[in-house]
């Protein structure tokens, strides 16, 4: 169906790295960002939306270094942003400082916010 070939998705994928961090990647499967806009988009006031005030993605990242993580855009033909979390599952739990609660598998991690 030609329709649903438009329709706009977002795909979130959480796992731990071997350093036990978490990482959250957040991608759609519009057009990736261009290169030229993408060195600029964590800089406070930059924007190329009319009316746009260009601090959200500024925040996002200082909020997440604030935290001990990073908020990160990779390369690639789709948009995707990465949080890193520099907890691990037992600092996240011992912490629950945001109310999340998470349920390990042996091969996954859920996460569930309340």
């Amino acid at each position: 169906d030609k329709n649903t070939d438009k329709e706009g998705h977002i795909n979130i994928r959480a796992y731990c790295n071997e350093a036990e961090a978490i990482l959250i990647e957040i991608s759609n499967n519009g057009p990736a960002i261009p290169n030229d806009i993408a060195e600029h988009i964590f800089i406070p006031f930059f924007t190329t939306k009319e009316g746009g005030s260009g601090i959200g993605l500024s925040i996002s990242r200082q909020i997440m270094r604030l935290s001990g993580g990073n908020l990160s855009l990779l390369p690639g033909k789709e948009t995707t942003f990465i949080l890193k979390f520099n907890l691990t599952i037992l600092d996240l739990y011992l912490l629950n400082t945001m109310h999340i609660f998470v349920l390990l598998d042996i091969r996954n991690i859920t996460f569930q916010t309340i």
